[in-house]
């Protein structure tokens, strides 16, 4: 009888799930009946069990030694299983999750050991306190442990279901967990397999440390080309991330001076590379082209070991060197001891870190809502989930403190005896967009409207309209962290003779229905090019250069500028001496999707200029705070009473979301609630509408809603400046023309 009880009900949940089309990408397609079907299936399994348990008695009891270790080899199984191997695998494939650190292979032994060794120990630990109460409590608490683990098996199996409710994907996997725990009670053959499984966890800690990539981890520095001579030259760069050079302009080869003012004033006194294009669309390789020289090999991680000769070892022996990277380790620990993470720091980072991505991992689609997204970076969304606007929670609500590293670079420059290199590497204005031009940040939440899951834009425009504006408003963010360089750096003294890089990884395309972030024929017009500024030393007058020139192109120009020979030979050119050929065609590696993207430059400023004049219908120049009039550019409206913009007659209903955040502003804490999102219940998919949102009765935006679960929402910047203290009321309400 259990045994047919046990089959009908697996029988409905296969069912079930069959008829709910699990590989559907239709999120209506699992509906009430499935879901019923679902229930009805556990429930009749469970009785299944009950009964089977019950025929079957409890089986006789093995000495408590042997029990002792049966228990412990399960647990060490079924943790390598549904704990070690999905981390494992994912970070073998992602070696730049420890390069980004600079860990080496210390750091990667003792994260194999503590994945592979610490959950089981801990789960046995708490076995042993409940043995000391009674063997019973022992036991039961064994089985309770077998359930969650193979529960979280089963759970990172379905998690990419996303079709199915949370609550049925739940509920299916406790089932399973049950199952496992009663059979390994009851059965003799589950136990033993159960048990069998405890070499998995030494199996796939090997697999993860023999892995190509976490293997290279392991390999010793190398001591790298340092310059034979150098003049005594300072010199300082500066590397943004994520920033389309097309931000900067108000027309083709001009900086907006007032929406940028630091960007022009740099313009000023330097040379600026108007038409500089980066040679990868990933960081980990785009920042070692700048370093190095040298054009992106598949495979390569960002640390010294595989790129030993860069601009940190050419200039070692006659330069201090004051490092701060963020994704790469090109400057080996030994040079740059002082301005690395020590071991602790870095194994509380990668724990942070890594328990983040386990639960991006294993958890369903509907409960992964407020964590950090794990795409936007290498290490630090550990605690970049929404803030809460309070000053001490500024750091991790925007990306784990990327302005506080940034300020501790700007306070390790100081005048010293001898030539030092400042270099720093800042993580602005990439994703997450959370930065005010005033410096302020804002709740973001990781909420990237527009977006598909394998990271392309929609042709939804409001959606792709308000990530460009934060784009953009967190570019004029950058723009504000370097006119305090340019001010510390006059402060020192160290601007006139210092060689001034101010650089980008690449940029970012916001194409509809195209990638963000890999190259394509139709996008390397906007993920391409990025800013490049290089003053030399006693520059005072700047110059505009309109060749195409690439980031391989840094180091060959700041060897030349400092007297440095390089010892090796870079793929890239100086700019400084000599003729430069510019090329007829780049070539772009792509880290995802195999083979390079080669561009004809004519065909690559065609669509820069496309982009740039959609930029400039959305944003227009000269705004501090662009995009307020929304899509349709209803800057008219903007300012006016709500009394004088009455909504638009049988307008949809809007509801503001996370109104309490409004009512209790403190702009003092760094934090405040510019990102005002919301949804218009009942409004279908397609059926879009202009929006305004109004702050303490005046229009402060307009903006248009988008598609999102069904329905409409809309996600709408306001300036900090018309929040006001404490208590604000915020409509939102529909406009039409």
């Amino acid at each position: 009888m259990g045994v047919a009880c046990f089959a009908a009900g697996n029988a409905l949940l296969i069912l079930a799930f069959a008829a709910g089309g699990l590989d559907s990408s239709d999120t209506a397609v699992f509906g009430w009946k499935q879901q019923a079907a679902c229930v009805a299936g556990v429930v009749v399994a469970a009785v299944g069990l009950a009964l089977m348990a019950r025929e079957r008695g409890e089986a006789p009891q093995d000495p408590p030694s042997r029990e002792l270790l049966v228990c412990a080899a399960q647990l060490l199984g079924l943790c390598a299983l549904a704990v070690a191997q999905p981390l494992f695998d994912l970070l073998s494939d992602n070696a730049e999750f420890f390069a980004a650190r600079g860990s080496g292979g210390l750091d990667v032994t003792v994260f194999t050991i503590v994945v592979a060794l610490g959950p089981p120990l801990l789960l046995f630990g708490v076995e042993l306190l409940a043995g000391l109460v009674d063997r019973r409590a022992r036991r039961a608490v064994h089985l309770l442990f077998v359930a969650g683990l193979v529960a979280l098996l089963v759970l990172n199996v379905l998690s990419d279901a996303d079709h199915v409710p949370t609550e049925i994907l739940l509920l299916v996997a406790a089932y399973a967990g049950a199952v496992a725990a009663v059979a390994v009670w009851a059965t003799r053959p589950a136990a033993l397999l159960a048990t069998a499984m405890a070499p998995a966890a030494v199996l796939f800690a090997l697999l993860f440390v023999t892995s190509p990539s976490i293997s290279a981890l392991f390999a010793a520095e190398a001591s790298g080309g340092a310059a034979v001579s150098a003049r005594d030259v300072p010199v300082v760069m500066v590397v943004f991330d994520e920033f389309p050079t097309n931000l900067l302009l108000s027309a083709p080869n001009r900086i907006d001076a007032r929406r940028f003012p630091n960007f022009a004033r740099l313009a000023r006194t330097s040379n600026w590379y108007a038409n500089a294009t980066t040679v990868a669309d990933e960081t980990s390789l785009a920042v070692p082209a700048i370093l190095t020289g040298e054009y992106p090999k598949p495979g390569e991680l960002p640390i010294s070991s595989q790129h030993p000769d860069n601009l940190f070892t050419l200039l070692a022996r006659t330069h201090r060197l004051n490092v701060h990277e963020e994704v790469t380790a090109l400057c080996p620990e030994r040079l740059c001891r002082g301005t690395r993470e020590d071991f602790g720091r870095r194994m509380r980072s990668i724990a942070s870190d890594g328990w983040v991505v386990y639960r991006r991992l294993v958890l369903p689609a509907g409960l992964r809502e407020g964590l950090p997204d794990i795409t936007t970076g290498w290490k630090g969304f550990g605690g970049s989930s929404a803030p809460a606007p309070t000053g001490e929670d500024v750091a991790r609500a925007t990306g784990s403190g990327r302005a506080e590293r940034y300020e501790e670079f700007l306070g390790s420059l100081v005048a010293s005896g001898r030539p030092s290199l400042d270099f720093v590497h800042v993580l602005v204005p990439h994703v997450p967009w959370t930065y005010l031009p005033s410096g302020r940040a804002y709740s973001h939440d990781d909420f990237l409207p527009g977006l598909t899951p394998d990271y392309r834009w929609t042709g939804d425009a409001g959606a792709r309209f308000s990530g460009y504006q934060r784009m953009l408003l967190q570019a004029r963010y950058a723009d504000r962290l370097l006119g305090e360089l340019l001010r510390r750096l006059r402060r020192t003294g160290g601007f006139d003779r210092a060689v001034v890089v101010v650089v980008a990884d690449h940029g970012a395309a916001m194409r509809p229905n195209d990638f963000r972030r890999r190259f394509t024929r139709a996008n390397v017009g906007e993920l391409a090019p990025m800013p490049l500024f290089i003053k030399e030393p006693g520059q005072h007058r700047g110059r505009t250069i309109t060749s195409h020139v690439r980031t391989l192109d840094v180091l060959p120009t700041v060897a030349d500028l400092v007297g440095a020979r390089l010892p090796w030979r870079p793929d890239g050119r100086s700019l400084v001496s000599g003729t430069y050929p510019e090329p007829a065609r780049l070539r772009f590696h792509r880290v995802f999707g195999g083979v390079d993207v080669v561009a004809s430059v004519k065909r690559l400023e065609r669509e820069r200029a496309a982009a740039l004049s959609e930029q400039l219908r959305l944003f227009g120049t000269g705004s501090s705070f662009p995009g307020l009039g929304g899509p349709g550019r209803r800057d008219e409206l903007i300012g006016r009473s709500v009394a004088d913009v009455p909504p638009r007659p049988g307008g949809a209903q809007l509801v503001v979301a996370d109104a309490a955040e409004l009512q209790h502003v403190d702009p003092a804490s760094g934090v405040v609630p510019a990102f005002v999102t919301g949804g218009a219940p009942g409004v279908g998919l397609g059926d879009h509408r202009e929006v305004a949102v109004a702050v303490n009765g005046r229009v402060a935006a307009v903006g248009e809603t988008f598609d999102l679960n069904q329905g409409q929402a809309f996600a709408i910047m306001v300036p900090d400046r018309v929040l006001r203290p404490g208590r604000n009321d915020v409509r939102a309400f529909e406009v039409g023309k």
